[in-house]
């Protein structure tokens, strides 16, 4: 059995030591990087102003020509230009409001609707005003052409005129008609004597003797084709939560500003402005010729 006669101390003396060494190196090392650190912080602010004094020349150049640029933006003819091209440029983009307008309408248009023509106006900023000129056949068309138009999710309000009732019914009894026979509203009663209904048949005959033309049907002129006999042209007046409004260029000009996107004036029919193209086919007659446009609807008859 061996003793350990050596005191504890002896192997804790070697451990610091050894610690103290550890400990000297570790502050070498840490002097050495704060000296490698602070040498490149040195070089980074030396070339940081560096390049800020080589920048300044530049920036006093461009600072220089801003102002010019400024001074020279002031100048009246330079206004003038820049007024005049703005304008320029809100018109052209305002070429494809009419389109895009009568674009989004015809999914909304039933196909039994033929359309004669069509014409826009703004009536605010925000809100246009459109009226549909076409023909139908029927009362129940003219019901649903209501429905149809309620279905666009831009109008506001939904008007309708012109419809003429030309459909067959059955009248009261009078003293000349004891039978209530089916006539048009626009005729007299069918007479119960034969020879009198005799003598009604032969006047209605007589009343459409040769070739009337009825809505510039079977004429050779080029002009809208209205409404054939048994139908009515109807009018539609449509307000649209769409804006329209043109950019006005009187009020423009005679102003110190550029022109604002869509201002003053109105865009359509009224105040002289002119309508894009196809837009309106116009009245029929030989003072407006006219081809049939995209607007029409079913073709002509």
């Amino acid at each position: 059995m061996k003793l350990n006669l050596l005191p504890a101390t002896v192997s804790k003396g070697k451990q610091s030591k050894t610690a103290w060494i550890a400990s000297v190196f570790i502050i070498f090392v840490g002097i050495g990087i704060s000296l490698a650190l602070t040498l490149m912080s040195a070089k980074a602010l030396a070339d940081a102003k560096q390049a800020y004094e080589e920048s300044i020349p530049p920036a006093q150049r461009a600072l220089a020509t801003a102002q010019k640029a400024d001074d020279y933006m002031r100048l009246p003819d330079v206004i003038a230009l820049m007024k005049n091209v703005s304008l320029g440029q809100a018109m052209i983009a305002h070429n494809d409001k009419y389109p895009d307008l009568y674009n989004s309408l015809r999914r909304y248009v039933p196909p039994f609707f033929r359309i004669t023509s069509m014409a826009a106006t703004p009536v605010s900023d925000t809100q246009s005003s459109v009226t549909l000129t076409g023909t139908l056949d029927s009362y129940q068309q003219y019901a649903d052409l209501m429905l149809s138009m309620m279905r666009n999710p831009e109008a506001v309000s939904v008007s309708r005129s012109g419809y003429q009732a030309d459909e067959l019914f059955v009248p009261q009894i009078t003293e000349v008609d004891q039978a209530g026979r089916p006539r048009r509203p626009n005729e007299a009663p069918i007479p119960d004597d034969p020879l009198q209904r005799l003598a009604f048949f032969e006047a209605q005959g007589a009343q459409q003797p040769g070739f009337t033309g009825v809505g510039n049907f079977g004429t050779s002129t080029d002009v809208t084709r209205l409404a054939m006999p048994g139908e009515s042209l109807v009018t539609v007046q449509l307000i649209l939560n769409h804006a329209l409004q043109t950019p006005n260029p009187t009020a423009t000009l005679g102003s110190g500003g550029a022109a604002p996107g869509g201002v003053g004036g109105g865009g359509g029919f009224p105040g002289g402005s002119s309508p894009p193209p196809g837009a309106n086919r116009g009245a029929p007659g030989p003072s407006a010729p006219s081809a049939p446009g995209p607007m029409s609807r079913g073709g002509e008859r």
